[in-house]
């Protein structure tokens, strides 16, 4: 990686390797389930390059960040056709490509304790190379890969400032949204495409010569249900094809009280 820098401006590049190790698929292949015995590692490319500014003296930090991915032999999950039970199992796609540019903000605002930020992504990612699914179907280079989405965000509000006895306090609030996309590369189902209001309580301050910090915070207060991930299989009796989801966390409220001693 390399950087160039100012008081007020950095632009830096990178290139970074990354891979996962393959394995052994323990299912055994049979005429209507062509399992391969192992699957290959898999390994990427990642180049970025991206700005960082500083506005009204350092009030402001503004980022964007573009990158670009190069990826070979992608591990994805199969299904298993044809049995009483879909089992799973793991393949390569040849290849594929990512890329995005990544925006966010930092905004110490004029009114003292209270800051905004934001921060998301518009991106794609897709096969490059054919690849045949379990169940026999063509898939042509250009497929959006599993669990890609085009759009994600976040933004949130929070409010910190002293009370009394040397505590601080405040309330904050966010809201994090995650496009639509497709739980496998036959795209089968599809996933996320929700928002989630998040709000919370912070205080912390000392106690018997510990920090202590206690946070009140209700998660998913709009109590959005939407999947995240999603299987295909068939029911054990009829052979009926079914669908089988992960929903969002429902709505929760939790209480964290903390000591650093």
């Amino acid at each position: 990686s390399s950087d160039v820098c100012s008081s007020d401006l950095s632009l830096y590049a990178m290139a970074a390797k990354g891979f996962r190790y393959g394995g052994i698929n323990d299912l055994p292949a049979t005429a209507n389930n062509p399992i391969p015995t192992t699957y290959k590692s898999d390994w990427l490319w990642d180049y970025e390059v991206g700005l960082r500014t500083n506005w009204l003296h350092n009030t402001l930090q503004a980022d964007v960040t573009a990158y670009y991915i190069d990826y070979k032999n992608p591990i994805i999950a199969q299904t298993t056709q044809g049995g009483l039970i879909g089992l799973g199992y793991s393949d390569n796609v040849g290849a594929a490509v990512g890329k995005g540019i990544e925006p966010s903000l930092l905004w110490k605002t004029p009114l003292r304790g209270l800051t905004f930020n934001a921060a998301g992504s518009v991106s794609s990612a897709h096969s490059t190379v054919p690849f045949t699914d379990s169940s026999g179907k063509f898939i042509a280079p250009g497929q959006e890969m599993p669990g890609a989405n085009h759009l994600q965000g976040t933004a949130g509000l929070s409010y910190l400032r002293p009370l009394a006895w040397g505590v601080r306090g405040g309330p904050n609030v966010g809201y994090t949204y995650v496009g639509k996309g497709w739980s496998d590369i036959n795209h089968d189902a599809v996933i996320n495409g929700f928002g989630l209001l998040n709000a919370g309580l912070v205080f912390d301050g000392f106690l018997f010569h510990s920090h202590a910090t206690l946070a009140i915070n209700g998660n998913n207060l709009l109590n959005a249900t939407k999947p995240t991930a999603a299987a295909i299989g068939s029911a054990l009796l009829t052979q009926q094809a079914i669908t089988t989801y992960a929903l969002t966390p429902p709505r929760t409220l939790s209480v964290r009280l903390g000591l650093e001693l």
